[in-house]
């Protein structure tokens, strides 16, 4: 039987494609313009609302603005002539009407409002909390100047803090980010960097991560070199408390230099834990080959997760297959077992 690397010494304990818009500040001004009708000779405007209840959107985001104590006049529109979503602050420069010019606006694709809103509750708060994040920063006005990059950071951190504030679930909000960020940054942050900022924010507006309900869980990270600190990037990434240890011999087989690839159950941690660790470690580039329990040796181990390597090579799992994990499998399992 080959060997899946395990107990050894304490070392230490170390405590969105791009799903978003990029519209110009013309799109959005082009947009009031349209939706209000309103014309460069004139001032008058028609408001396709005043005779209705607000939008569940323009609800939603100023439920948003009044939990951050964030007092603006604030008005959600549709424009089908942008993608997604964008932020819109008028200035005199935009021959708007008097009363159009004191409000702040976030400008969304109907149809794509209605697919967001339609998904998880968690999804619209955090995009919707992104684009009040570059007002609440002040990216269109005192800090236009801003590097991009740096903007789109400092609205990640807002929308993690968005849906704390409305209650949203920590889990749930994580999966939204690994779905909607690439791997490597470019004019947003990258799926890990993403995480780390919106988890950030969601902590500091009063959110709990899931692991506050699992407090009898360790977490052990058999340390590899080869991993090049994307194991340890990745579980801090979900503010777990993580055990790292020194790998080395484990039944005659020398796992210093083995890539991390497996994830173990010990009888008593949740799945939805697990699950959760696999995911961030996928989400990361860690190809994970096994989930399943432990050894016979290792049995006895409750209330733990071990993230580890096995010399069995196996085909990767996919995102779905993790996704879709609803038990601690054997170590013999078809789809998930180290030793299939």
């Amino acid at each position: 039987m080959k060997a899946t690397c395990c107990l050894m010494p304490i070392l230490g304990v170390l405590t969105w494609g791009q799903a978003f818009a990029q519209n110009s500040r013309a799109d959005g001004l082009a947009c009031v313009r349209s939706y209000f009708q309103i014309s460069v000779e004139s001032t008058d405007i028609y408001d396709p609302e005043v005779a209705f209840e607000p939008n569940e959107a323009t609800q939603l985001i100023t439920d948003i603005a009044e939990r951050a104590n964030f007092d603006i006049k604030l008005r959600a529109i549709t424009c089908d002539q942008i993608d997604n979503a964008v932020p819109f602050q008028p200035n005199a420069s935009d021959q708007l009407p008097e009363q159009l010019k004191s409000q702040t606006f976030i400008i969304y694709r109907r149809s794509w409002m209605r697919t967001i809103l339609g998904q998880k509750r968690e999804k619209a708060i955090f995009i919707l909390g992104h684009e009040l994040g570059h007002i609440i920063k002040k990216h269109q006005t005192e800090r236009v100047s801003l590097q991009r990059l740096q903007k789109e950071k400092e609205a990640d951190r807002e929308g993690g803090c968005a849906v704390a504030r409305l209650g949203g679930d920590w889990t749930t909000l994580a999966d939204v980010i690994a779905q909607t960020r690439d791997e490597v940054a470019g004019d947003y942050p990258s799926r890990s960097e993403s995480t780390n900022l919106a988890r950030e924010g969601f902590l500091e507006c009063g959110g709990r991560l899931s692991e506050d309900n699992f407090p009898s869980t360790e977490v052990v990270y058999w340390y590899k070199r080869a991993d090049n600190g994307r194991v340890v990037e990745a579980l801090n990434g979900l503010g777990l408390n993580v055990d790292v240890r020194q790998t080395g011999i484990y039944e005659g087989v020398d796992f210093s230099d083995y890539n991390t690839s497996t994830v173990t159950c010990h009888a008593g941690a949740p799945i939805s834990l697990v699950r959760q660790v696999a995911l961030a470690l996928y989400d990361n580039g860690i190809e994970i080959r096994g989930i399943s329990k432990p050894d016979f040796k290792n049995r006895r181990i409750r209330n733990r997760i071990t993230v580890e390597a096995t010399s069995w090579n196996h085909a990767r799992l996919t995102r779905r297959a993790i996704q879709d994990l609803s038990y601690c499998p054997s170590q013999y399992d078809p789809t998930y077992g180290a030793h299939r």
